[in-house]
């Protein structure tokens, strides 16, 4: 793990963290200038090491069961929608 490391608010996103995992367990984010757009608002940027803390927190872990949970839900309901809608448009 290289501490130096900064990860951006995307990449949280793909490792996982929703906003409200990014408030309550992550520190402030460090800011710094988006070096592709300089109008552009800073980017907020998170150390490594402090992300890997987080995620080894069980309220880490217990959002991503509730994030599973709810993508199955809704991957389940479109799948009903569609066997709905091939039954009643013969």
């Amino acid at each position: 793990m290289n501490e130096n490391r900064l990860i951006c608010q995307t990449e949280l996103k793909e490792m996982g963290f929703n906003k409200k995992l990014i408030e309550t367990l992550l520190p402030a984010p460090i800011l710094k200038t988006n070096p592709r757009y300089k109008c552009a608002a800073k980017m907020k940027l998170w150390s490594e090491e402090d992300v890997q803390k987080a995620m080894q927190k069980r309220e880490f872990a217990d959002e991503q069961v509730k994030i599973k949970k709810s993508d199955y839900s809704a991957i389940s309901a479109h799948g009903l929608l569609c066997v709905q809608h091939m039954l009643y448009s013969v």
